[in-house]
């Protein structure tokens, strides 16, 4: 199968790091975004293509062995073998700096693993030990596509941005919003106005880690009437990120050759975070910093 047939496969996938000194939440929030370019309403970048060297230290690697470099104050230091990052690495992760902005403070590792064929092109995940950090990993084996590496990352900085601490505490008893593997959505959260609106109760949700469950529960509500992509039905976190991604790179949020009146109810969920001025401000942000 073929990288760019691999990439419509999305996992939902927990993603082990080998190294006890980030102790990590037992479920990752996965990325692994693949955007069609119908939904986009902007220019293709012409950087360079990223190519993994054979002979990189992370060359070949899986998931479960990738190479992790430890974040401090945005900047990455060597791996615990001594490994120093190379200009692939440092490409990718200036990248997510860009997209992060100031928020990339919230981030302690970037991890890295090369495999073709994994289905997971990125995931982000909470530090459990104290709640306020987060870690990232991407799959170089795809990241020589810069849109599709930029689409996939804007996702995952969607993740940090709703699930953060000061929109998810950590769940200590019970919760009276939406109680997620990173804790209890505060009442006023992005993610909890988001699935209220838009989602039924968690209760109903599909298994994400079930194909057909996935696509029955995608054509019977709404199909892309409803959803930015085919991955954004695999939960209502997956599809926030989904919707803001899209939000942040089309020219015109809510609008799209489907529905150009921005009418239907994916439109709507792009144009969901034009209520809140600090995403408006954020989407302003990383257009300008990545050229758009």
């Amino acid at each position: 199968m073929s990288r760019r047939a691999l990439l419509t496969l999305v996992a939902c996938v927990a993603v082990v790091v080998g190294l006890v000194t980030w102790s990590v939440s037992a479920a990752a929030i996965i990325g692994g975004v693949r955007l069609a370019s119908t939904l986009l309403d902007r220019g293709q970048h012409s950087d360079p293509e990223l190519v993994v060297d054979d002979t990189a230290p992370y060359a070949g690697l899986s998931s479960d062995d990738e190479l992790l470099f430890p974040v401090t104050a945005g900047q990455l230091g060597a791996s615990a073998d001594g490994t120093e990052p190379d200009a692939v690495v440092n490409e990718v992760w200036d990248l997510f700096a860009r997209i992060a902005g100031d928020d990339v403070s919230r981030m302690d590792a970037f991890a890295v693993f090369d495999d073709d064929q994994d289905t997971v092109l990125a995931s982000v995940w909470r530090d459990t030990r104290s709640g306020k950090t987060w870690a990232l990993d991407v799959n170089l084996a795809f990241a020589e596509d810069r849109d599709e590496l930029e689409l996939t990352l804007i996702h995952e900085f969607g993740h940090v941005l709703s699930l953060s601490l000061d929109q998810v505490s950590e769940a200590k008893g019970s919760c009276p919003t939406i109680d997620m593997p990173e804790g209890c959505a505060h009442d006023d959260s992005y993610i909890a106005a988001f699935l209220e609106r838009f989602w039924p109760a968690e209760s109903s949700w599909p298994d994400p880690g079930d194909d057909d469950e996935v696509d029955a529960w995608f054509r019977e509500n709404g199909g892309f009437d409803a959803f930015v992509s085919r991955y954004a039905a695999t939960s209502g976190i997956e599809d926030f990120a989904e919707s803001w991604a899209v939000y942040v790179t089309a020219d015109e949020p809510g609008h799209s050759p489907r529905d150009d009146d921005g009418r239907a109810v994916r439109a709507q969920k792009v144009l969901f975070f034009q209520d809140y001025p600090d995403l408006v401000a954020q989407r302003d942000r990383i257009r300008a910093a990545l050229g758009y």
